[in-house]
């Protein structure tokens, strides 16, 4: 099971680290746990979850 953090949940902080484009290592530790990303050319992308439908289709075709 995937764990997603709203993005309201976010403090400004985070938020910020979000804006930026120098990322370091130990921005990259400081993020929750849970987030769903990838750093691009040293800028954090988030990557949203799957939709239910998407996920139930999936499993629909995976289980015939």
């Amino acid at each position: 099971m995937t764990v997603s953090v709203p993005l309201g949940s976010l403090s400004p902080g985070e938020l910020d680290l979000l804006r930026r484009d120098d990322l370091t290592v130990d921005d990259i530790v400081d993020l929750p746990e849970g987030l769903h990303y990838e750093l691009i050319d040293g800028r954090l992308v988030l990557t949203p979850l799957a939709l239910l439908l998407h996920q139930l289709l999936s499993l629909r075709v995976g289980s015939s």
